[in-house]
């Protein structure tokens, strides 16, 4: 019996955990997607581009046309002078018509800037929950292996009391540390449910399809895609919320464009049939400008308002501009500090711990240490592992953040 009790404590580290079959898989990308097509944002700003790009389309410069009937001479026996229909056109100013299809356009743009924005936003929140998931779901494997550790701990010190090797304080002791392991297991737990119901809201899952049998394929991994720091910074102004910055100031300036372009003068076109007794067997029409001279006042308001709007979106651009410049260093930095002590961890503590683990066992075999203190050392070990995937989960959080600036998918490449 105390053999087998020995054999059991010392492979608890390298037990895997069984996972259930028959479940919902719940991919980080299928997660990424869904919360896209399902943000109500991402409608709105769809609709509003559609809206916008609809009026640019059907802005031709033409007002509505006016029919009018007119007669003149008319005396007592019903007989007149003349009548006519005039069908009455008014359009902008051809210049006007283009500034204003431009701004529209310019604001399309924009629109279409804002949606790539706020996709990047949805694929952030719903990156870092999925990293909190898998994150969580390591720390509950690990306390689930912390807690095979000190059963093994209260059967081993059993055994020794009762061969009179140890005392009962020890298996007081022993009782205690398995009290507490159980007690780590059930938070371990809370965090799980607490993560995987943050992903649902960021995801957007119905509550009736928040199901306990959704599994999560991705895992969490140490790699490095070996970003430095002159590399990131260039993609700042890649980022999107400079691109949509930028993209207002550009509309910003149309709206000025199309402001100044109000004070040329409209043209109206009278077309008409004329009837002067004989029928209308006679044609005329007439042309004219409308000269803004009454409106100039209201023209001017009109510009100082858009150069106004442009100096706004001046300031918001370079606001923007200087929140992203030091979130993307603040980011980077991160990547880099996370990256060496994974680095160290893979490349030293890792295997320094591996070999403190079998010189233990091997002093534990030879009799030169005690079981307890075999115990502590294999602890030691699980709280590395449990500080080893602190550090990868902010360095996920660094390397998503980062995704953001650089274009392109930097962490869950491999397709499940």
């Amino acid at each position: 019996m105390k053999k087998n009790t020995l054999v059991l404590f010392l492979c608890c580290l390298t037990v895997p955990v069984e996972r259930s079959s028959g479940q919902t898989i719940l991919s980080v990308h299928d997660a990424v997607e869904l919360a896209i097509e399902r943000h109500p944002d991402m409608e709105v700003i769809q609709t509003e581009r559609d809206i916008l790009d609809r009026e640019r389309k059907l802005t031709l410069g033409l007002k509505d046309a006016d029919l009018l009937y007119f007669r003149e001479g008319i005396s007592d026996d019903a007989s007149f002078s003349e009548q006519r229909w005039t069908l009455s056109q008014s359009a902008d100013n051809p210049l006007e018509t283009v500034r204003r299809r431009q701004h529209l356009g310019a604001l399309v743009s924009a629109e279409d800037v804002r949606l790539g924005t706020k996709r990047a936003a949805v694929e952030l929140r719903v990156k870092t929950a999925y990293t909190d998931v898998l994150y969580a779901l390591e720390m509950k494997h690990l306390r689930e292996r912390e807690l095979e550790l000190n059963t093994a701990l209260v059967d081993a010190v059993t055994l020794r009391e009762e061969t009179g090797e140890a005392s009962g304080l020890e298996r007081m002791k022993a009782n205690l540390q398995l009290a507490a392991a159980r007690r780590s297991l059930g938070e371990a737990e809370q965090e799980v449910q607490a993560a995987r119901y943050a992903l649902f809201e960021a995801v957007g899952i119905d509550p009736d399809n928040q199901t306990y049998d959704i599994a999560f394929p991705d895992t969490l991994l140490f790699f490095d895609p070996d970003l430095d720091q002159s590399t990131a910074m260039g993609f700042l102004m890649q980022s999107p919320a400079v691109q949509e910055t930028r993209a207002i100031s550009k509309a910003a300036r149309r709206e000025v464009t199309w402001a100044r372009s109000m004070v040329l003068p409209d043209i109206k076109l009278d077309y008409y049939p004329q009837d002067s007794g004989t029928g209308f067997n006679q044609q005329g029409f007439q042309i004219g400008l409308t000269i803004p001279l009454l409106s100039f006042t209201s023209h001017r308001s009109r510009v100082a308002r858009a150069q106004a709007g442009v100096q706004q979106a001046t300031w918001r651009h370079e606001r923007v501009l200087l929140e992203t410049k030091r979130n993307l260093e603040t980011a980077w930095h991160g990547y880099d500090n996370t990256r060496r002590s994974l680095r160290d961890f893979t490349e030293r503590v890792r295997s320094a711990s591996r070999t403190l683990l079998e010189q233990t066992r091997k002093g534990y075999r030879l009799g030169e240490l005690d079981l307890l203190t075999l115990l502590d050392t294999q602890r030691l070990v699980i709280d590395e592992e449990m500080k080893f995937y602190e550090t990868l989960r902010a360095y996920y959080h660094h390397l998503i953040r980062l995704e953001q600036f650089v274009g392109t998918d930097l962490v869950f490449t491999q397709i499940p």
